[in-house]
């Protein structure tokens, strides 16, 4: 997953519309009634010329005094401003926000968690009407979202769950745990999975989850193995290293380093004499590329029928050339333009009087409460849709461009 880490229960386990405003325009309505005035005939002498005349003089406005007032100030607080997704996702909200005439802040933190609190402090003295909010940490927040909290403040958590607080009043993020099933789906397909059942065969798989302090990484594991879990029961599907928990399949802060080093000692140990999984599942797209060279440095290649089928996740649009390569039989891609999107139509829902729409109140607990929450769903790729998703692509390419 290609995001900061967040803080999570381990034990929480299994489980676009627009809207736009204008405002009456006081010069235009006198105007009106004075000439109905004159159509009537009760007039007290003045021509329509000099009519217009005194009204320009007693009711005009200047072009700067007809400007719409914005609707309100929103905050975006993200971790750090220079890395991805981040700086993008505090461009698409801005942008956005401001399209519903809304007065945006952008503030990021450069991944300083203190520095993110004295922000949130100061925007405590000024006329905030929501905070939308990325957390550098996600468990350092709960007693200055308590002052937010008594201010009335809605906050609006993007992503990444704060942790230990009843501050939040939205969160928007991914489904990881339906993404995790679609995976898990794709494999029992690809690997015929049923096939080898009724014929009484087995084939082996490993794991490289996300961090095993990101709740979405968990969620995603636990989607996965939902649908893989008969298959291992019956010993269909058999992990031959063991580590088929997240507490020992989850990569810590997604380093790559690690992915590469566990799988060359799964090769060295667990699999010998040339051999390797038959499936490799991965939970975040580096995790993927880290296999991938361990194989290649193996001399196993990406084009025989050695190689294993290694499923990847959060693939970006330019990650989608190993797909076409052939040596990542899919990956699902999370379009983050979307999730914007539902955030800030959820603001401004919600700072217009009405109840935003949230499609999940069940599994996104963060200690304190169940957090009301809107889930956007990611889009598996693979050979059969892999020109779609490239073609989209370029589209937006030359969009940009034009």
């Amino acid at each position: 997953m290609r995001r900061k880490t967040a803080g999570i229960l381990l034990g929480a386990a299994l489980s676009a519309a627009a809207f736009a405003g204008c405002g009456s325009n006081d010069a235009t309505e006198a105007a009106r009634e004075s000439a109905e005035t004159e159509q009537e005939g009760t007039g007290e002498g003045e021509t329509p010329a000099e009519e217009e005349e005194a009204v320009k003089e007693e009711g005009e406005e200047s072009p700067d005094q007809e400007e719409e007032q914005p609707a309100g100030r929103v905050a975006v607080l993200l971790p750090d401003g220079n890395q991805e997704p981040w700086k993008s996702d505090g461009e698409t909200l801005k942008t956005l926000l401001e399209e519903k005439n809304y007065q945006v802040t952008v503030e990021e933190a450069s991944g300083d968690a203190s520095r993110q609190l004295s922000q949130i402090e100061a925007h405590l003295e000024e006329d905030l009407s929501a905070m939308i909010l990325v957390p550098a940490d996600s468990y350092g927040l709960t007693d200055v979202l308590a002052r937010v909290k008594e201010q009335g403040i809605p906050v609006f958590d993007f992503d990444e769950l704060v942790m230990n607080t009843n501050a939040l009043d939205y969160y928007i993020t991914f489904d990881c745990r339906a993404m995790g099933q679609t995976v898990g789906e794709e494999i029992v397909k690809a690997a015929e999975l049923e096939k080898r059942r009724e014929e009484q065969q087995s084939c082996t798989i490993e794991f490289f989850m996300g961090s095993t302090d990101d709740m979405d990484a968990l969620f995603f594991f636990n989607g996965v193995k939902e649908i893989l879990k008969p298959y291992m029961e019956d010993g269909t599907l058999v992990c031959l290293s063991g580590q088929d928990s997240f507490e020992e399949a989850g990569v810590l802060g997604q380093e790559e380093e690690a992915v590469r080093k566990r799988m060359t000692e799964l090769l060295e140990t667990t699999y010998q004499n040339g051999d390797r999984p038959d499936i490799i599942c991965t939970g975040f797209q580096e995790a993927a590329g880290a296999v991938y060279q361990v194989l290649q440095q193996k001399q196993i290649s990406a084009y025989g029928e050695s190689w294993p089928l290694i499923t990847g996740f959060d693939c970006q649009k330019e990650d989608l050339e190993g797909i076409e390569e052939g040596w990542l039989s899919c990956s699902v891609f999370l379009d983050r333009q979307e999730l914007a999107a539902a955030c800030a139509d959820m603001v401004d829902i919600l700072l217009k009087g009405e109840t935003p729409e949230v499609s999940d109140y069940s599994q996104y607990d963060n200690g304190v409460k169940i957090i009301a929450t809107r889930t956007c769903t990611g889009k598996l790729v693979n050979q059969d849709n892999l020109k779609e998703m490239q073609g989209q692509e370029q589209g937006e390419e030359t969009e940009k461009t034009e």
